[in-house]
């Protein structure tokens, strides 16, 4: 990526272009996700050396979070999304938006990213040290599809300065930091949030085992990741171990088994009661987080029951897995309009004065 300037005299680029842009890139990027296993191709170093930078980046989790964003890509989609915020015939000043990173999953932020361009405004990233060769290898070949698009995106160089706008994501120790340091500015500050599932007892066992793609993908990392499992008191337990059986590789690898062994280690010396089958642990509490390795579960008596505790941890909840909500293994794949946080970014970045 070319190092651009703070001074930015940013060409016009219609809504059109910027769409297309975004679909030559979802072009390219399928195209590189076809020849994935070239060893001998820049895009495979591209992911091996985000794995090395990031143990938790996976070469199959890149690669699924890039796959996601290609699903994304499509003019369809992309017009259906953006249509809504913009006038083709009134061209919006560009402000300067900070957007700051987080580092948990493989491109977490592209979402954002897609966003401030799509809609005309200039990107100013701060990835995170955790995530920094993906979202810069992707600006580059976007940068390489509408090279007008260069203009609009600046690599922030400590101190951040020279913005408008922010959206930062972080947790919420650090989102607390971020609406003091930017409470002068039109911001969007996400803090943490995890996800849970509602289980009837009905589900089938293809339910179950998609169910764990929510748990276990991305190592149970993202915002979007179950980390408490409710079910009724009758529901058998043992079908969720069974499930996980589809997950069975995350053995082989080292960090996370660390981790397991570490959780393991301290529940045996807390006396606490647990459930495992030698590479997830499950747990009796309530609790909506809970670290890598380990998910809660609990069991509920009526209906009623779980929809006074879904309410009352509103605010902390990302997604909810079940058959009235988000379907069993997609708490991945959210589509293009669900914002995080429920917090409408585009509608943020459109009204910016």
């Amino acid at each position: 990526m070319c190092k651009i300037s703070a001074n930015i005299q940013t060409p016009f680029l219609t809504y059109q272009q910027r769409i297309r842009a975004f679909v030559g890139l979802g072009r390219r990027l399928q195209e590189l996700l076809d020849h994935s296993s070239d060893t001998q191709s820049v895009f495979y170093e591209v992911i091996t050396r985000a794995n090395h930078e990031n143990v938790w980046f996976t070469p199959d989790f890149c690669l699924l979070s890039l796959q996601q964003i290609c699903n994304w890509l499509n003019e369809s989609d992309l017009k259906s999304f953006i249509q809504p915020y913009v006038n083709s015939q009134n061209q919006p000043r560009s402000r300067q938006v900070a957007v700051i990173c987080a580092g948990n999953i493989p491109l977490v932020g592209f979402h954002d990213i897609l966003c401030v361009l799509l809609s005309g405004n200039i990107l100013v990233i701060k990835p995170s040290q955790e995530d920094r060769v993906l979202p810069l290898f992707i600006l580059q070949l976007l940068v390489q599809v509408e090279p007008g698009l260069e203009s609009f995106i600046r690599i922030a160089q400590p101190p951040l300065k020279n913005f408008d706008a922010v959206i930062a994501t972080g947790s919420s120790s650090s989102a607390r930091q971020f609406e003091y340091y930017f409470a002068q500015f039109p911001r969007i500050v996400r803090k943490s949030r995890s996800s849970i599932a509602i289980l009837e007892g009905s589900e089938s066992e293809t339910e179950l085992i998609a169910l764990m793609n929510d748990v276990l993908c991305y190592f149970g990392l993202g915002c979007r990741s179950v980390k408490l499992i409710c079910f009724p008191e009758s529901f058998d337990i043992q079908k969720l171990f069974k499930a996980a059986l589809s997950f069975e590789r995350l053995m082989a690898h080292h960090g996370y088994m660390n981790q397991y062994e570490y959780q393991r280690s301290l529940l045996l010396l807390e006396s606490k009661p647990f459930l495992e089958n030698n590479f997830l642990i499950f747990t009796a509490s309530d609790q909506i987080f809970a670290p890598m390795g380990v998910v809660n579960y609990k069991r509920y008596k009526t209906k009623e029951e779980i929809n006074r505790f879904m309410e009352s941890h509103n605010e902390s909840l990302q997604c909810i897995v079940s058959h009235q909500h988000t379907a069993f293994g997609q708490s991945q794949f959210p589509k293009l309009n669900d914002f995080a946080d429920g917090v409408d970014t585009l509608k943020f970045l459109t009204n910016l004065s």
